[in-house]
């Protein structure tokens, strides 16, 4: 991970918020901008 430039958390302490339809979402995006995006979960 040291050759990340950024890396952008989404967090909550409650299950079930729609974490992981947000980091997709916003994978996509930046893929869609010819950015690399890698989402760990």
């Amino acid at each position: 991970m040291g050759d990340v430039k950024y890396k952008i958390a989404v967090l909550s302490g409650k299950g079930g918020v729609g974490k992981s339809v947000i980091t997709a979402n916003l994978a996509l995006v930046i893929a869609s901008r010819g950015e690399g995006a890698c989402w760990y979960s």
